[in-house]
């Protein structure tokens, strides 16, 4: 068999999630990429760790780039750039500019959510309402 045949696993996943992110960030790099034993997990997550994961795999001369590309990623080094292009701000309260928030839900959407699932088999999730510990103001944005 001739070396641009071969293929060799560089990651293994218990999730086809997980090994599917990986995927595409080889391919994003430019690195060809398949993944094997994907379609057994979907159909019988149980038995992940009885196949032996979710194996992703290069050709065997791109199994260099492919950890480094790896290795990249779990320094946090990719993260970083995202963050630094796009920062997340923080949630505060616009009353008082304090930080301190708190998220409850309220008991009747709580009842309703529970009825509707002993009903009807539906479940509909309870709303939740974030307030400011401070001032108890319920208008919330970002930094």
């Amino acid at each position: 068999m001739s070396e641009q045949n071969r293929f060799a696993v560089v990651e293994i996943h218990t999730s086809p999630w997980e090994a599917h992110v990986s995927r595409a960030l080889l391919e994003s790099e430019g690195i060809p990429a398949l993944l094997a034993n994907e379609h057994h997990i979907w159909a019988s997550w149980r038995m992940s760790f009885a196949l032996g994961g979710v194996r992703v795999l290069v050709p065997a001369n791109c199994v260099e780039a492919a950890v480094n590309v790896f290795k990249i990623r779990d320094s946090g080094e990719l993260q970083a750039a995202l963050l630094a292009q796009q920062p997340f701000g923080q949630p505060i309260c616009l009353q008082c500019g304090a930080s301190e928030l708190i998220t409850t839900r309220n008991w009747l959407s709580v009842t309703v959510a529970a009825l509707s699932f002993f009903v009807w088999l539906i479940i509909f999730p309870p709303t939740k309402e974030t307030r400011c510990s401070v001032c108890g103001s319920s208008t919330i944005g970002e930094t």
